[in-house]
């Protein structure tokens, strides 16, 4: 997953024990993910019992090889992953996520719903 930002940042982690607390200081470096792949997040607040859906896709940056996805999963059951309506039925399985070199695939389509109000948060990984 690529980083929220691009480029430096900093910040602070505190590390409690039962001998008290240290500040340790923290930097890194955000880099664009070559695959393409960003974070998803509804800035907007969602009421409960609303639909909102999101295509994942994936960007192969290879150009000599196929790139073969055999898995994708999230993490939490309020998220539910579909294949994108474009693929029906007459597609082969095996070639639904392969992804040719220098291009963009989409893979599923993440949708998110739930009956009750608060924070969600979840991983789709593969």
């Amino acid at each position: 997953m690529s980083p929220r930002f691009v480029g430096p940042f900093g910040g602070h982690l505190l590390i409690q024990t039962s001998l008290g607390s240290v500040v340790h200081t923290v930097r890194g470096h955000g880099i664009t993910n070559p695959y393409g792949v960003k974070s998803i997040v509804w800035r907007s607040k969602v009421p409960a019992g609303v639909t909102v859906s999101e295509p994942i896709s994936l960007f192969n940056p290879h150009s000599d090889e196929v790139l073969n996805v055999t898995e994708i999963f999230a993490s939490e059951g309020i998220f539910d992953l579909s294949l994108p309506k474009t693929y029906g039925e007459s597609s082969r399985p095996a070639s639904l996520w392969q992804v040719s070199p220098l291009s963009s695939k989409q893979l599923v389509t993440l949708t998110f719903k739930s009956d009750e109000a608060g924070e969600h948060s979840g991983v789709v990984s593969s």
